[in-house]
């Protein structure tokens, strides 16, 4: 069985007030030693509270990008919703694990 995991790999913020406005972020399916990995940024509005830069968790962070996700994408945005994610990185992991092409010449 296949494990998902959401990882933030970088964040932008205003250092005036510590606001985070663009989150890069990777879903990874992994089963044994194959993976396949998906990426992209999003950004956050400006909520009317702000939570202290230096008490904010990766949990935290990923709770807010897939709630952004599913916002943009129930706006229909270009943004694809976390099911959406989820299932392109189940898929791609699938034909890691079975190729149903190769590259390559014969010579």
């Amino acid at each position: 069985m296949a494990t998902k995991t959401w990882e933030i790999v970088n964040m932008e913020r205003d250092l005036e007030d510590g606001y985070v406005k663009l989150v890069s972020y990777v879903v990874s399916s992994k089963e044994g030693s194959n993976t396949y990995t998906y990426g992209d940024v999003v950004f956050l509005p400006k909520p009317s509270t702000l939570a202290a830069y230096n008490t904010l968790t990766e949990e935290v962070v990923i709770g807010w990008v897939k709630a952004r996700l599913n916002e943009l994408n129930s706006e229909n945005t270009i943004h694809r919703s976390v099911a959406e994610i989820e299932a392109i990185v189940d898929s791609g992991l699938a034909k890691t694990i079975t190729p149903t092409t190769a590259k390559g010449t014969p010579w």
